[in-house]
């Protein structure tokens, strides 16, 4: 390896050599004392010795665990500094062990098995002291996978730092190795603040900001995510930054190609939605006024500044070539995450109820201490609770119903046998209805406190599962054909599309997908017909025409190898009393993967109110599938979403077909929809199953159903406006559907609907049709 030099700005020499090490050292040795500082979970601080074990021996790795141990030390730090110390020394045991296998040492899992075996062993070893429960276990196992990922990102960043290498030469997942331990770091910066305002923070928005405006909503979902889930475990005040910073640097991205204010507001408005739903507190406020710091300072940044930050985050290639190895260890380090994520959600979820049965209040007890209070210094005491404790403890047992019912207890509440015994009736009933509404208020609280935990562990299970499923997807692909990637690219460039990037992707089947994202794309002036003979010639193969998506000035082309099928679709809609707007949605498009998805969604009630709970499902979820996620785990973020919408209530049913234009597989997929009606071999059969809308619960799923279908068959889908005349009409309709087009048939269903309602009521009424014709 070159030897590195560092150069004063304008002498131009070279610093000696040894000046550098020491450098070096001391910022490692800095590093390693802020790491040690930086907590999860308001106790655990895993960082340091994951740090340590990022630092093989032989580089200055005696100076970095001296940091960690004074920073685990210092007060402030890690809840168990001497356990922290045992984990060091393991550290430093195995690499002094193994530092002379160079091989091993040298290789990707080495830091992050290292780490968490010295986390793990010395977590297991104060178990018998903490206890063995299954909470206990669970934090133990979750602190040691974090350990062990951490000193993964950390190897990386610090094999980029020795190497020498300019941040314009690293690749995506290498920069997302320097966020998440740029993130790190800034957890134990977070502990400066003034009058609350954390430092570290303002310095975490402000990295999301620029990656959300130089790198577009990749770069700032990726930052937003990594910042948002480090900066949510450091604290139980913070849990909510890991929804809010994930979704800014998302939004912040989306609005990127306007100006840099739309992109701080857009981050703003994203946090301040969040900070409604969880409700106020002087975390919350002190967050806000983090962000808007943070706004400030990302306006005021250079612009000189921003120019070379965009050519690292939003770098402009015509091909990327992918190894069959490489594809392997993103996988793995994919199912890795989702693991790591699952494992912190459940034990989140495990330390959450078990600290509900401790905290949760108890109706008995709040009256027991009323009682008490009462009836301590009477005088017939002994008698109401001794002989007479029966008819005392019934009556008291009698007002919770009461309680229940109408909150308080009046005198003519009480049973004649106490009122005439108990001297102290009034002082009674005060107590009482006190008593009470203090544990309301408390049970409220704790209900609140529920739902927020409940959040957080559906974000970490929502991660978990979406990391999962992009490995199994990535993982089922079975190669790249780069050679055919680079014709596409030069067919593109003739037909005047300058590509960004290409891939030409195989699976299993051997079926051939191109996805190919161009700039200056425009429909007036290019066939898109010429231009799918041309990719056709290219790959020397036959696709369907592509699927196009615009976003931000750039366009996506995915084409797929020709199906067995397609579909024609139409779509018909009357809105409540010809109104302006439809409190119906629906939506329709092909996913490039081979599948045509129909979605109508019907929002509560009608009007604007409906239309747009209507509309934010079908286009999240739209959104989400293209995105390439899978539609149960889509569905869970749509829920969320309108859960976290507005206090009142929102919800929307959901009715879901996925056909496979390769086999003629039908997928249909049911939230609080109405049935759906097949027309196959010229029957007409029914699909309806009991399934509840989105937007109400937390635990929300679809109800499956599955048929083939062959040429000819029809797909009929309906909102609940249309069904309130029965449907044997519709079935009637199907069966004579004749030579009717899916758009004119749509149109039909919808007329007969409005004049077959005879019961005087309105409601919005959409058809959503498909026919399977045979693929051209």
């Amino acid at each position: 390896m070159k030897e590195r030099v560092l150069r004063r700005p304008l002498a131009g020499k070279a610093l000696p050599r040894q000046w550098v090490r020491v450098i070096e050292t001391c910022c490692l040795t800095v590093l390693g004392f802020l790491l040690s500082q930086a907590t999860v979970f308001d106790s655990l601080a895993p960082f340091g010795i994951a740090f340590a074990a990022s630092v093989p021996k032989g580089r200055v790795n005696i100076f970095v665990a001296a940091g960690v141990a004074m920073g685990t030390i210092v007060p402030g730090g890690a809840g168990q500094p001497l356990r922290y110390l045992a984990a060091l020394a393991t550290v430093l045991a195995i690499q002094w062990i193994f530092g002379p296998f160079k091989r091993m040492v040298r290789h990707p899992a080495y830091a992050p098995i290292s780490a968490f075996i010295a986390m793990a062993a010395t977590g297991a070893a104060l178990l018998p002291v903490y206890g063995t429960g299954i909470s206990s276990l669970l934090s133990v196992g979750a602190e040691s996978l974090l350990c062990g990922g951490s000193a993964f990102f950390f190897a990386v960043s610090l094999r980029i730092l020795w190497e020498g290498r300019r941040i314009t030469t690293l690749s995506r997942q290498e920069l997302c190795s320097v966020v998440v331990s740029a993130a790190a770091i800034l957890v134990a910066l977070s502990r400066l603040d003034i009058a609350g305002i954390s430092v570290g923070r303002i310095l975490a928005v402000l990295m999301v900001l620029l990656a959300a405006f130089y790198g577009r909503e990749s770069c700032g979902s990726i930052a937003g995510v990594a910042t948002g889930l480090i900066m949510s475990l450091s604290s139980a005040d913070m849990s909510h930054l890991g929804g809010a910073y994930a979704v800014g640097g998302l939004m912040a991205g989306l609005f990127s190609p306007l100006n840099r204010l739309a992109s701080a507001l857009a981050f703003i408005v994203s946090n301040g939605i969040v900070a409604v739903r969880v409700g106020g507190s002087p975390a919350v406020y002190a967050g806000l006024f983090e962000v808007m710091i943070a706004s400030v300072l990302f306006i005021l940044f250079p612009a000189d500044w921003g120019a070379s930050l965009r050519k690292v985050l939003d770098p402009k290639v015509t091909a990327i070539p992918v190894t069959e190895g490489l594809r392997k260890s993103v996988v793995m380090r994919l199912q890795f995450a989702s693991k790591s994520l699952g494992e912190i959600s459940q034990s989140v979820d495990a330390a959450s109820k078990k600290l509900r049965k401790m905290t949760t209040p108890n109706l008995d007890t709040t009256f027991s201490q009323a009682t008490d209070r009462v009836c301590r210094n009477c005088g017939l005491s002994m008698f109401c609770w001794g002989p007479a404790c029966y008819d005392t403890q019934n009556a008291v047992n009698d007002f919770t119903s009461i309680l229940r019912k109408n909150g308080h207890i009046e005198r003519s509440d009480i049973p004649a046998y106490f009122s005439k015994r108990c001297c102290h009736v009034d002082e009674f009933l005060r107590e009482i209805n006190a008593s009470y509404r203090d544990y309301a208020v408390r049970e409220a609280a704790e209900r609140r406190v529920a739902e927020v935990r409940g959040a957080v562990v559906d974000q970490f299970e929502g991660m978990a599962d979406m990391i999962g499923e992009l490995a199994d997807q990535l993982e089922e692909a079975q190669s790249f054909d780069q050679p055919c990637a680079n014709r596409v690219a030069e067919v593109l460039s003739e037909f005047n599309l300058p590509p960004a990037d290409v891939s030409c992707l195989l699976d299993r089947f051997e079926r051939m997908t191109v996805t190919a994202v161009v700039t200056g794309y425009d429909m007036q002036s290019v066939s898109l017909r010429k231009l799918t003979q041309a990719v056709g010639e290219a790959c020397d193969r036959v696709f369907e025409m592509p699927g196009v998506a615009s976003v931000h000035g750039q366009t996506r082309l995915t084409f797929c190898q020709q199906a067995v099928y397609r579909l024609s679709i139409g779509c018909a809609q009357r809105s409540y009393q010809d109104g302006p707007l439809c409190g119906d949605s629906c939506e329709s498009f092909f996913d490039g993967q081979g599948r045509a998805i129909l979605m109508i969604s019907d929002g509560m009630g009608s009007g604007g109110r409906a239309a747009v709970e209507g509309v934010m499902t079908t286009s999240l979820l739209g959104q989400l599938i293209k995105a390439g996620f899978g539609f149960d785990n889509s569905l869970g973020v749509v829920n969320s979403a309108l859960m976290c919408k507005s206090r009142d209530e929102a919800l929307s049913t959901l009715d879901v077909a996925c056909f496979d234009l390769y086999t003629g597989h039908l997928q249909l997929m049911k939230a609080g929809a109405p049935l759906t009606l097949i027309r196959k071999n010229g029957k007409v059969l029914s699909c309806d199953t009991a399934s509840l809308p989105v937007g109400i619960l937390r635990d929300i799923s679809f109800e499956h159903s599955e048929i083939r279908l062959r040429e000819g068959d029809i797909i009929l889908m309906v909102s609940d406006g249309a069904i309130c005349s029965g449907t044997d009409w519709m079935e009637a309709e199907l069966t004579a559907a004749g030579q009717f087009t899916a758009q004119q048939l749509a149109e039909r269903i919808v007329e007969q609907a409005r004049l077959r309602r005879l019961d005087g009521k309105d409601d919005d009424i959409t058809a959503l049709v498909g026919i399977v014709k045979k693929g051209v």
